[in-house]
């Protein structure tokens, strides 16, 4: 199973930020959202859907299949804007990507959140945008939980949240005061005057 990247037809809220790149290209907190996707399903290399406009920056940037699917592949398509955190609906998404598991778009609203594509058609991937005419015929499922960068501001309400899931990520536990030589003061001190 391989993971897929993609954007849908709502990046155009999140100008001009992504102007110039991929909405996973994102940054929230210490990773990106394309990042934090890629620890949320086994950190493998994944393929990316990116808009004509930037898609060969989106390609050299990461180093990777930017709207090119191999024909047969199975394939999680998951949305872009998608905040990819530990959670019943993380769960639910890795269980309907399994062998055996049939075609299945997941929504929340009329949010496309992610789709499942066992041996996907390449030509899935071709349209500027993937919406839910991309995955005619799938078996529709809404979910719930699902937390989505749709707005600009957004970015700044999930920044708490992110900066607490990296630096646990990132640090593995490590309590920072509890290093030694580590002393932290109430206030400023003034070491040298000049």
């Amino acid at each position: 199973m391989r993971v897929c990247l993609f954007e849908d037809d709502q990046v155009a809220h999140l100008l001009p930020l992504v102007h110039t790149r991929a909405v996973y290209d994102l940054r929230l907190a210490m990773r990106t959202l394309l990042e934090t996707t890629r620890a949320a399903f086994g950190g493998g290399e994944p393929l990316l859907h990116a808009r004509r406009r930037v898609a060969a920056v989106t390609a050299q940037e990461n180093d990777a299949l930017v709207n090119r699917l191999p024909e047969g592949l199975d394939v999680l398509f998951v949305n872009g804007r998608f905040i990819a955190e530990e959670g019943d609906l993380l769960d639910r998404l890795r269980r309907a990507a399994t062998d055996g598991e049939p075609p299945r778009v997941f929504f929340q609203g009329d949010d496309l959140i992610a789709a499942w594509a066992p041996a996907a058609a390449a030509h899935l991937i071709e349209g500027e945008a993937l919406t839910r005419a991309t995955f005619d015929g799938f078996e529709e499922e809404q979910v719930e939980g699902a937390r989505l960068i749709g707005r600009l501001w957004h970015l700044l309400d999930e920044l708490p949240r992110a900066l607490h899931r990296d630096w646990a990520a990132r640090t593995h536990g490590f309590n920072i005061y509890e290093r030694p030589g580590a002393d932290v003061q109430n206030g400023a001190l003034l070491v040298h005057e000049e």
